[in-house]
């Protein structure tokens, strides 16, 4: 198949893991012999290898430099051409459509980028397309815009989303989006979650030798990811005689924050930030630590983290209702947790104490990574829908200059519209 991927954010650039997600699956499926197109915006970060299958002239208006070092999501006076219609935006997308005469159009994270008009153009098309939801994008791309404007593209009542295909990361994930948007998707949505890379080869495991367990965290060091939670639990547990841990924290964000909170709460000694590390060098520390702790926000979409440590037989402690909750099984894959820092302390000790059978648990948990929640079994699925998608409806022979012009005319209504 040829498939033309969008997606606002495209590795070197990333914030997280729909970024990240984006960039295995794109890589997967030309691994399959798919020729695969990524449209996305300029990075400021060296690629460390030839890109050649992505161009990158989309136009972002919303985590920009400028605008994430003022901690701001979107600039002041872009909320038309980040989030419902950017006119440059989307006339490219029709020309690599027009050019690339793609079977399936493929969208990540269109917010930013004005993703209501790229989906919508679509939609005027009849073209086939699919949405990989690794985060909640149609509350995204429609918030703070006038009510007039949703209705002008469809995102009042969900008909936007009625000729995609949706691939969702989590079921909790997409009731988010209905709950949030005030409607249901029709059709539903297939749920890939998220995945692992290991081997299929078991790595030989022991647990906390010399009685030592050894925690580990990683990923974007933030409050919303649990840092804290995490902190100040591993003060908690130091309250308490008679118990032998270690903790290491990995990952780049707010690190002199975390840093600060360590030292206030006297963890100089204890906790350890080792920083960024690549995926390579996750998995042998993941290899040598014991319990991985994932205390995140209850809306977490899924989780790339906790998987990639469980296949490494690295036992997780999950914030229940965390979408990865939805395929790991507490007691047997993890351990949930609520989201205090007296039920992540609690936890700790029993890990520590032994009420954790870790070698079972981590066993589990590398199988369930090895299967369920292996790439190459996501990658199929993707692939299955892919090709459903482009068997489902007749791509239009060409495109004429009135689809330009109508999506031109719905981006001047819309400014109108928001300023009125």
């Amino acid at each position: 198949m040829r498939i033309l991927v969008v997606s606002n954010l495209y590795p070197p650039m990333h914030i997280g893991g729909y970024e990240m997600g984006c960039r295995t699956l794109v890589d997967a499926l030309r691994a399959r012999g798919h020729d695969v197109r990524v449209l996305t915006s300029p990075s400021t970060r060296l690629a460390d290898q030839p890109q050649p299958h992505v161009v990158r002239t989309l136009q972002m208006t919303a985590h920009t430099p400028a605008a994430m070092r003022a901690r701001r999501s979107v600039e002041p006076g872009a909320t038309v051409l980040a989030r419902a219609s950017h006119p440059t935006n989307t006339a490219t997308m029709l020309q690599h459509i027009e050019e690339f005469e793609p079977h399936c159009v493929y969208l990540f994270n269109v917010f930013g980028i004005g993703g209501l008009a790229l989906m919508d153009a679509l939609q005027v098309l009849d073209y086939p397309w699919a949405l990989h939801l690794m985060d909640r994008v149609p509350v995204e791309v429609s918030t703070d815009l006038n009510p007039d404007v949703l209705a002008l593209f469809g995102a009042h009542d969900g008909t936007l989303y009625d000729g995609a295909s949706i691939i969702s990361m989590s079921r909790r994930l997409l009731g988010e989006v209905e709950q949030l948007c005030g409607y249901s998707v029709a059709q539903g949505a297939v749920y890939v979650p998220g995945w692992s890379t290991a081997s299929l080869e078991l790595p030989e495991r022991d647990y906390a030798p010399a009685g030592r367990v050894r925690f580990v965290a990683a990923g974007r060091v933030h409050a919303n990811k649990g840092t804290g939670l995490i902190l100040e639990a591993a003060a908690l547990m130091r309250e308490r005689a008679g118990i032998d841990f270690s903790l290491e924290i990995y990952g780049d964000g707010d690190l002199p924050w975390a840093v600060d909170l360590a030292h206030s709460l006297g963890l100089d000694d204890l906790v350890r930030f080792g920083g960024w590390r690549s995926q390579a060098e996750l998995q042998q520390i993941y290899r040598r630590s014991d319990s991985f702790l994932f205390p995140t926000w209850e809306r977490e979409p899924f989780g790339f983290a906790p998987v990639e440590a469980a296949a490494e037989g690295c036992v997780p402690i999950i914030t229940g209702g965390a979408g990865v909750t939805e395929r790991m099984v507490d007691g047997v894959h993890c351990v949930l947790i609520d989201r205090t820092v007296e039920s992540l302390a609690d936890a700790m000790q029993r890990v520590c104490g032994g009420g954790v059978d870790l070698a079972a648990m981590g066993e589990a948990g590398m199988m369930l990574c090895r299967e369920d929640l292996h790439l190459d079994t996501c990658v199929s699925t993707v692939e299955e829908v892919l090709a459903s998608t482009a068997h489902r409806r007749a791509r239009p022979e060409r495109l004429d200059w009135r689809t330009y012009a109508l999506m031109a005319l719905k981006h001047n209504l819309a400014q109108q519209l928001q300023e009125s």
